[in-house]
C-alpha cells in the first residue's frame, strides 16, 4: 500500500528525483533515464527502466559478436608474430603486424555477471487438497488478527496476499504453518503435507558461525563436498564463499541461504514472507522463474508486483479482520485503494501523470539510421575481408602444392620457381591488407560507438 502511495505521490513531484530500487515496476512508473553502474563506469540511459533493459541486451550481444570477431583476427595476427619473429627476413613484417595489434581499439568481452539458476524440486507427494480452513480464527492470546477463514489451498495453488502492513498477511501465513499463533476452527490439513516456509526472521536464525557449506551438510550429511558446491553455486556462492561463516554475509546472501536450504527439503507447499526484501533484480528474476516452474502450491507476500504479476493466479485481500478472493490485478488493487483507503482528497490529488508508451516506429528509425550512416564503413570493412580471404585461401593451396616432394625435381623448376614468386607476393599483398584492414575495422568501431550514443541513448 506504501508503494504504491509514495509512486502516487512522486509522479506529481515537480523537482528532481534520484531512486535506487530494486522494483522494477516502481522504477519504470518514475524514471526517464538509467543511470547503470558497471565496472566502476557509469552510463547514461534515456527512457524507463524496461527500455533501459532491451537496450543494454541488444548492446550487449553487437558487443560480445565484436569482441569474438576482433579475437579471431587478432589470433590471426598473433600466430603470424609467433611463427616469424625470431626470422630475420620476417622481422619487418612482424613488426608490422605488431603496430596493428597496437592500433587496433579493443573490444571489450560483455562481462559475466553472477548467474543465478535455481529450480524448486520436484514435490514427492501431490495431495489435494493440501489444506483446508474452515471457519478459523487466528490470534494472538485475547487479541484476535483474523475472523471466519475459509480458504482451501490446492497442490498447485498460487495465491498472492494484498492488504496494508499489519493487516494480518503474516499471521495467514503462520495459521497455515500452524506455529506462533493461536488458532481455533477447523483446520484439515493432508497426510503429506510438506511445507517450505520463507520468512524475514529466518535470516537472522542462520548460525552466524558456521558456514553455508556445513549448514548444507548438516541438512544432509550424506552429500559431497562437489554436491554442496554445485548445488549451492546455483544460488551464487562460489568457490571460497560456501566456505565464509554467515556472520559475515550481506542480507541477499543470508536470504538466498535461506531460500537454498528451504528448497532442499522438496516443499509441496511453498510460503513466501516478503523474499525480495535483499534480493537484486538478478536474483527476483530467477526466483520468478524458479516459482513459475515449480509445480506445486505457493502463497505469496510481496511488496513487488512484478513478482506478483508473473507468479500468482489468485489474489485474496486480508483487510479488517477478513480474508477475501480479490478480483483483478495488482492495478485493480492500486485502484481498489485510491477508493477505499486514501480517502477523496488522497485519490484526487496528486494527478497522475500519464506516461507515453516508448515509440517503437521512432526507435525503429534511428536504428535505420545508424544502419544507413555506418553501411559505407562496413562495406570498407567486408571488402577487405573478403580479399584478405580470397589472399589466404590461395596461400594455402600453394603451400600444399610447395609440400609435393616431386615439385623439387628439376624438370620442375620453373613451376616451383613461378609459385615461390607468387608466394612472396600474396604474402607482401596480405601484409598491406590487414594494415588496411586494421584501420578500417578501426573507424567502423568508432563510428558505431558515436552514433549509438547520440541517436539511442
Amino acid at each position: 500500500d506504501a508503494v504504491f502511495w509514495l509512486e502516487s505521490y512522486l509522479k506529481s513531484y515537480p523537482g528532481t528525483l534520484i531512486v535506487i530500487s530494486h522494483d522494477r515496476d516502481f522504477i519504470d512508473a518514475l524514471v526517464t533515464r538509467v543511470l547503470h553502474f558497471d565496472q566502476g563506469q557509469i552510463k547514461s540511459y534515456s527512457g524507463y527502466y524496461s527500455q533501459f533493459i532491451r537496450i543494454k541486451a541488444e548492446q550487449d550481444l553487437l558487443q560480445s559478436k565484436q569482441f569474438e570477431k576482433q579475437q579471431a583476427k587478432v589470433k590471426h595476427l598473433q600466430s603470424f608474430i609467433d611463427r616469424f619473429k625470431a626470422k630475420a627476413s620476417k622481422a619487418k613484417q612482424a613488426q608490422s603486424r605488431v603496430k596493428a595489434l597496437e592500433r587496433m581499439a579493443t573490444v571489450e568481452n560483455v562481462r559475466v555477471r553472477e548467474q543465478f539458476s535455481f529450480d524448486f524440486f520436484e514435490p514427492l507427494h501431490k495431495p489435494d487438497p493440501l489444506i483446508q480452513f474452515n471457519h478459523c480464527r487466528a490470534s494472538y492470546g485475547e487479541v484476535a488478527v483474523l475472523n471466519d477463514i475459509h480458504l482451501s489451498l490446492r497442490c498447485d495453488s498460487r495465491i498472492g496476499l494484498l492488504g496494508r502492513n499489519g493487516a494480518g498477511k503474516s499471521t495467514l501465513l503462520k495459521a497455515i504453518v500452524g506455529t506462533e499463533v493461536d488458532l481455533s476452527g477447523d483446520r484439515e490439513v493432508c497426510k503429506h503435507l510438506n511445507i517450505g516456509y520463507f520468512a524475514q526472521h529466518q535470516l537472522e536464525q542462520l548460525n552466524a558461525d558456521e558456514s553455508a557449506f556445513s549448514q548444507m551438510q548438516k541438512l544432509d550429511p550424506n552429500l559431497t563436498e562437489q554436491q554442496v558446491r554445485n548445488y549451492l553455486g546455483g544460488f551464487a556462492f562460489n568457490g571460497d564463499k560456501v566456505f565464509a561463516k554467515v556472520q559475515s554475509f550481506s542480507g541477499g546472501e543470508k536470504a538466498r541461504l535461506v531460500l537454498a536450504l528451504m528448497i532442499y527439503n522438496k516443499p509441496n507447499l511453498i510460503l513466501l514472507d516478503e523474499p525480495t526484501n535483499h534480493l537484486d533484480m538478478e536474483m527476483r528474476d530467477a526466483l520468478t522463474m524458479a516459482i513459475q516452474n515449480f509445480s506445486g502450491a505457493v502463497v505469496v507476500i510481496s511488496h513487488d508486483r512484478y513478482l506478483l504479476d508473473a507468479t500468482v493466479d489468485e489474489l485474496f485481500l486480508i483487510d479488517s479482520g477478513q480474508v477475501t478472493p480479490f478480483e483483478g490485478d495488482t492495478q485493480a488493487y492500486y485502484q481498489w485503494l485510491r477508493q477505499n483507503r486514501w480517502g477523496k482528497d488522497v485519490s484526487e490529488t496528486p494527478k497522475e501523470t500519464v506516461k507515453a508508451e516508448p515509440d517503437r516506429k521512432q526507435q525503429k528509425q534511428l536504428e535505420a539510421k545508424i544502419r544507413q550512416q555506418l553501411s559505407p564503413f562496413k562495406k570498407v570493412v567486408d571488402k577487405f575481408e573478403s580479399h584478405i580471404q580470397q589472399l589466404e585461401t590461395r596461400l594455402a593451396n600453394i603451400e600444399q602444392a610447395l609440400a609435393d616432394v616431386t615439385l623439387y625435381e628439376d624438370t620442375r623448376k620453373a613451376e616451383l620457381t613461378d609459385l615461390l614468386s607468387e608466394q612472396a607476393t600474396l604474402r607482401s599483398e596480405l601484409l598491406q591488407l590487414e594494415d588496411k584492414w586494421a584501420e578500417a575495422q578501426e573507424t567502423l568501431e568508432q563510428k558505431t560507438t558515436e552514433l549509438n550514443r547520440e541517436l539511442l541513448l
